[in-house]
C-alpha cells in the first residue's frame, strides 16, 4: 500500500494492487506444493519494482518458504535452465559467462544481505569487474 500511494495510485488501485499481491501469494504457494520451477525475475514497468530492488523478490520468497539456497537458484540455475541457456549461464563453471555479485556477509543465513547495496563488495560480468559501474549507477538512482 505505501509503495502504491507513493506512486500515486488511487485508491481503487491501492486496492487492486493488494488483490494482486494476495493472488500472487496464493500461486506461490500452490506453484511450490506442486514442484513448478520458479525463476527470479519480473514483468514489471519498473514503477512498482524500480531497477537495483529485485533482491526483494528473493526476500520474499524466503519469507513465503523457500530456503535461501531455493531462492537464490531462482535466480541462477533455474533460470538458465528456463531460459534454456544452462549450458552458458547460471553457475560457475569454465566456460559459463562468469557473471558474478561478491557479497560481504553470508547469504545463505541472511538472503536480506543482497538488498544493501553496502554489502556488495564487487560485481563482475564475463569476469571482468565492474564494481565501479555498481558505485556509479548507486550514486545516480540515490
Amino acid at each position: 500500500q505505501r509503495e502504491g500511494t507513493r506512486r500515486a495510485l488511487t485508491p481503487e488501485g491501492v486496492d487492486d494492487l493488494r488483490d494482486a499481491h494476495d493472488r500472487t501469494l496464493e500461486a506461490f504457494a500452490i506453484a511450490s506444493q506442486v514442484g513448478v520451477r520458479i525463476a527470479m525475475g519480473t514483468d514489471s514497468s519498473g514503477t512498482l519494482c524500480p531497477f537495483g530492488a529485485h533482491a526483494r523478490e528473493l526476500e520474499l520468497y524466503v519469507e513465503h518458504g523457500m530456503t535461501p539456497e531455493e531462492a537464490l537458484t531462482t535466480a541462477t540455475a533455474t533460470a538458465a535452465a528456463l531460459l534454456q541457456r544452462e549450458h552458458q549461464i547460471g553457475k560457475l563453471a569454465a566456460g559459463f559467462a562468469g557473471d558474478v555479485v561478491v557479497v560481504t556477509g553470508d547469504v545463505l543465513s541472511d538472503i536480506r544481505l543482497l538488498g544493501d547495496q553496502s554489502n556488495i563488495a564487487h560485481v563482475l560480468t564475463a569476469g571482468v569487474d565492474r564494481s565501479g559501474c555498481l558505485a556509479a549507477a548507486a550514486s545516480v538512482l540515490s
